[in-house]
């Protein structure tokens, strides 16, 4: 069917490799993701496809897939991403029936899925992570390096000590960018999910903070405790809740710590400054992560980098 195809409209694809493309067939749309510069990504697509598609949330039915030209031909959920209305619809009501969609995702495919088939969370990649913050962002703003020792030290000891339990299939990027409102739909499959195929398996709460702590855009962050807190209640976490909200804002903070020296570097790769805009929602963000988070020694040690 997607050689048939003429005359496509190359949507913005983000971060991704791939390439993303809308096409409009006898008054039907669909959307062609173009994988062939990621083959991985393009497995890992079809990987959690197979895990959610049976899951009763929103995201996009596959129509056509070709495993020669890495090509997958899905529905499309038109053009109402959650960045681009937050002014039309109500802020509090987009959240809800996000969250409610990562609750039913959670309890649906928790102790069911195998941990053979997505790769897991661990230190090397949380180390690996916080290593984009020190290659980009220390000389973006000439941070000094000597710092940099006692830096990773204090991350490592409180990762140790969090004792932190990977279990959940994570999104990854589950925010305003990637979540489509579909009007016509009830309650929260109104939410459509789309770009899940960076997902691992990882944190319970990682795609909560990515929703709720949003690097891109500034919103009140009034209700985000209750979030948590109904979240942690209703997926049946093996641990107490003053741990669990720590080690949210514990991986919250590393995401945006690594999220400023991602900025600098697609700034550099994409040669397109656009991504430094959201280097001061990010560090607000940070900011507040931090005080929530209430470690003295990653305080202190930020307080020198970011002054």
């Amino acid at each position: 069917m997607y050689k048939k195809f003429n005359n496509l409209t190359q949507i913005e694809g983000g971060a991704s490799r791939k390439k993303i493309y809308r096409q409009n067939n006898k008054g039907t749309s669909f959307i062609i993701l173009d994988f062939v510069a990621n083959k991985e990504e393009f497995n890992n697509h079809l990987k959690i496809y197979d895990i959610l598609k049976n899951v009763d949330i929103s995201i996009p039915k596959i129509y056509e897939i070709s495993f020669e030209d890495k090509i997958i031909v899905t529905e499309d959920f038109g053009n109402e991403r959650f960045d681009k209305i937050i002014n039309k619809y109500d802020i509090k009501n987009l959240l809800e029936i996000a969250v409610e969609s990562l609750i039913i995702i959670n309890n649906s495919t928790v102790n069911k899925i195998s941990s053979n088939n997505l790769s897991i969370y661990n230190y090397k990649i949380f180390y690996n992570e916080l290593t984009e913050f020190i290659e980009f962002f220390f000389p973006y703003k000439n941070i000094d390096k000597s710092l940099i020792a006692e830096f990773f030290e204090i991350w490592e000891e409180h990762f140790n000590n969090l004792n932190f339990i990977f279990d959940t299939i994570v999104h990854k990027d589950f925010e305003f960018t990637n979540l489509m409102y579909l009007s016509e739909k009830k309650n929260h499959l109104k939410c459509g999910i789309i770009d899940f195929q960076s997902a691992f398996i990882g944190f319970k709460g990682w795609d909560l903070f990515s929703l709720l702590e949003n690097p891109r855009i500034y919103f009140s962050r009034e209700n985000n405790e209750k979030f948590i807190k109904d979240y942690y209640l209703r997926t049946n976490s093996k641990i107490e809740f003053d741990l669990f909200r720590r080690q949210y804002y514990f991986l919250n903070t590393s995401r945006h710590t690594r999220l400023l020296g991602r900025w600098v570097k697609f700034s550099k790769i994409d040669k397109n400054n656009t991504y430094l805009k959201y280097i001061n929602t990010t560090i607000k963000r940070l900011k507040q992560s931090l005080n929530d988070l209430e470690i003295k020694e990653l305080n202190y040690i930020y307080e020198k980098i970011l002054s």
